[in-house]
């Protein structure tokens, strides 16, 4: 994350965040999807507003490996 992302594509990955947070879990516990999913969303709203912490939020909520291993279907 460098924060080097225009206006669109800012919120371009609000919108896709959003739409993962709409889905149901293909798997693994519901509670733990929302949690994960709903932080994603709250840091991409943040890097739209040019929030001045978006980028310490986003890098927070993003982690790919631990949300797709409890997540990701086999």
């Amino acid at each position: 994350v460098q924060g080097k992302a225009t206006p669109e594509e800012k919120k371009q990955l609000r919108e896709l965040y959003e739409a993962l947070a709409a889905n149901k879990p293909p798997r693994g516990d519901a509670k733990d999807w929302k949690e994960r999913t709903s932080a994603l969303v709250e840091a991409a709203k943040a890097l739209v507003a040019n929030d001045p912490d978006a980028i310490a939020k986003y890098k927070k909520a993003l982690n790919c490996a631990a949300c797709h291993q409890e997540h990701k279907p086999n």
